[in-house]
């Protein structure tokens, strides 16, 4: 596979929108016809949508991926900090080689293999048909429309809205695991409509700005949510202190009792939740009642 092969490969995977022929051979500063040709031998990977009027690729899961690619999907699931700084220096000079690393696909996990299939499918715009299991129930056919995959422990999510194939929940947006998902199939390539989105939550779902409870960590707390990086995960905003001996976030949350209440009971009283909270009272009646209950 040629260099420039290659490099078309990376542009489909992150956006194939600027992928037209046109795009390619000004890019490229060759002819329309050679972009033809040099993509031709490649026709069972990579096909020109004439409805789309771009080159994307044939099927969700591509032979190849480019290193590059695989690694900005999955580094944040590096989470020791000294390992994701390793693997940065490795990024670094892999994109500094004039060759690009490519991965064969089939070798890789089925975990990424499904990872790799929504990615392409959320930066390409696409419905896609989803075979899911939840709480126990039989597996069934979904069809959704993918914004965004995320970590949340140590599963990956995505969170997905209902597209109106569905005989309910149409226009629901919701979390899927991925160790949940079956098979996934290409439904329909959207040409109006931008899946992508910079959507911050859990599994337990989106989250709300307006849904948060202000919490103030002491030196002890602090330090350790500082030092492990914790600090920087979308439920929590610092408001002040970061680098004094208290600081004061705003935790964003879902479930009240068992994101933030859970939190606390494992940390008090090394955390506390701020004076002016509205909330102050109530979750402190809860963990009271737990700790009364936990006694009996």
């Amino acid at each position: 596979m040629n260099e420039r092969v290659k490099d078309i490969y990376l542009k489909l995977y992150e956006n194939n929108i600027l992928c037209t022929k046109e795009n390619l051979a000004s890019e490229y500063g060759v002819t329309i016809k050679t972009i033809e040709n040099t993509i031709k031998p490649y026709s069972d990977e990579i096909i020109y949508d004439r409805k789309l009027k771009r080159y994307r690729f044939a099927n969700l899961l591509p032979k190849y991926i480019p290193y590059k690619t695989y690694y900005n999907i999955f580094k944040e699931s590096i989470n020791d900090k000294f390992l994701r700084e390793d693997f940065f220096i490795i990024d670094n000079l892999i994109n500094n080689d004039n060759d690009l690393f490519m991965i064969e696909t089939e070798k890789l996990s089925e975990m990424s293999k499904k990872i790799i299939m929504f990615t392409i499918a959320i930066n390409n715009n696409c419905v896609i048909k989803t075979e899911y299991a939840s709480n126990g129930e039989e597996a069934y056919f979904r069809w959704m429309k993918p914004h965004t995959v995320f970590q949340d422990g140590f599963s990956y999510y995505c969170f997905a809205t209902y597209d109106k194939r569905n005989s309910k929940d149409v226009g629901i947006t919701k979390s899927f695991r991925f160790d949940k998902i079956g098979n996934i199939e290409l439904v329909e390539y959207l040409e109006n409509e931008i899946l992508k989105k910079d959507m911050k939550g859990n599994k337990y779902g989106e989250y709300n700005k307006n849904q948060y409870v202000i919490l103030i960590f002491n030196k002890t707390s602090g330090s350790f949510f500082k030092s492990s990086g914790l600090f920087s995960k979308p439920e929590y905003e610092v408001i002040v202190g970061l680098n004094s001996e208290s600081v004061t976030v705003k935790m964003y949350y879902n479930n009240l009792n068992l994101e933030v209440i859970s939190m606390l009971q494992r940390w008090m009283p090394n955390i506390k939740v701020h004076p002016d909270d509205p909330l102050k009272n109530d979750i402190e009646a809860k963990i009271k009642n737990n700790l009364d209950l936990f006694l009996q």
